[in-house]
């Protein structure tokens, strides 16, 4: 049986209509769900080391921040385990610096990440202390929950925790990995 013409070149324009609109239909479905999972809380951030596989599981978060406020010509220093919106953004107070603490799991070990930052340069670095390491025993920390909880962005090499150029190498059970953020839990 011989096929008219037409009939074949109609079927080869809603074929390519299709196989050219189909992908983008498929990518469109899942840009919303892309979107929503771009940034993540941290108490719920995988990090992955690049090179091991190694996984450091974030679990609590607390924070131990510093803002200082120059008033009547007298610098004062002020800490507070949130962010303080209040203090943020007027002229004579510059902040928060200070540290994210983040309790997490590196295999069956409990390990404490901490992210400084400083009023200064270099300004931020990383650091990791084993449950028992002097630095964290004792400590009160206050775990935030909630909204409270800062979101960061996920694949994002600005929050890896790895070795800077400037601040050097990362210490304690996280050193000599860069684990990035790459899941959210």
């Amino acid at each position: 049986m011989i096929q008219d013409e037409t009939e074949d070149n109609h079927t080869m324009k809603i074929s390519r209509f299709i196989c050219a609109i189909i992908p983008g239909l498929i990518a469109c479905v899942g840009c919303p769900l892309a979107l929503a999972t771009t940034t993540c809380p941290l108490d719920h951030v995988v990090f992955t080391d690049r090179d091991s596989g190694r996984t450091f599981v974030a679990k609590r978060v607390a924070q131990d921040l510093i803002y200082r406020c120059n008033h009547a010509g007298t610098l004062q220093t002020y800490h507070f385990s949130r962010h303080q919106p209040r203090l943020e953004g007027i002229n004579d107070c510059r902040g928060p610096f200070g540290d994210t603490i983040v309790q997490g799991r590196l295999g069956d070990k409990t390990v404490f990440a901490i992210y400084s930052t400083e009023d200064g340069a270099p300004c931020c670095s990383w650091d990791s202390f084993a449950e028992k390491d002097k630095a964290v025993v004792g400590k009160r920390f206050v775990w935030l929950t909630g909204t409270d909880v800062p979101r960061i962005e996920l694949n994002d090499p600005w929050y890896s925790i790895s070795n800077t150029p400037v601040r050097g190498p990362v210490n304690g059970p996280l050193a000599g990995g860069e684990y990035v953020p790459g899941k959210c839990r």
